[in-house]
């Protein structure tokens, strides 16, 4: 009898609603979710009790750009992770020392604390739970969910492609990924991730 093959049916991204990151308290794993916009997210651990919204890391930047009225000289002065958005800064000339209060330019942001060389959820910026090193490459998913999709991929001996809509999944996947030779690597680094 002929043993049938591992079959892969591609799906859509379900799995981008919520985020498994590393918590910022207990550095265990926490949910970051959002319904249909980022400006309502919130992370919560189940471990610690940690629970935070967008709101609780939405700051603003004060920035003031003028050539001053006394001297002409340029003041150029940034002040950030201001809680409120000003409506007066008071900015002094560095060249004649004129005081002035002015209205200045804001920008709004969501201050992260991103670190170089790992993947983060796109919202907060907080470290993914699921990533780990390949041969040098950086692994990494999104959730349970993500992984188990990446894993189904990476088993199958054929692969059904009907995404319509934009760039799929696997259309996304780095080429390590794709790699025949990795295949076995991959498996294994997901099976462990998903214990972890």
């Amino acid at each position: 009898m002929k043993k049938e093959q591992k079959r892969y049916k591609e799906k859509g991204y379900s799995h981008f609603g919520k985020f498994t990151v590393e918590c910022p308290t207990c550095k265990k794993n926490a949910t970051v979710s959002h319904e249909y916009s980022y400006n309502n997210s919130v992370i919560t651990c189940a471990h610690c009790s940690y629970q935070r919204t967008t709101e609780d890391f939405i700051f603003y930047k004060a920035i003031v750009n003028i050539n001053c009225p006394n001297c002409g000289k340029t003041i150029h002065q940034e002040r950030g992770k201001l809680k409120e958005k000003p409506k007066k800064y008071l900015v002094t000339c560095p060249e004649c020392s004129i005081s002035l209060t002015i209205k200045p330019r804001t920008e709004k942001y969501i201050l992260t604390g991103k670190v170089q060389g790992i993947k983060h959820d796109p919202i907060f910026g907080f470290p993914l739970w699921y990533q780990s090193d390949i041969r040098g490459n950086l692994f990494w998913g999104y959730n349970r969910e993500h992984l188990l999709e990446i894993q189904a991929y990476v088993e199958s001996e054929l692969r059904e492609r009907h995404w319509k809509y934009g760039m799929s999944m696997v259309e996304r996947l780095p080429q390590f990924i794709k790699d025949s030779k990795n295949r076995e690597i991959i498996v294994k680094t997901i099976d462990y991730l998903l214990k972890k």
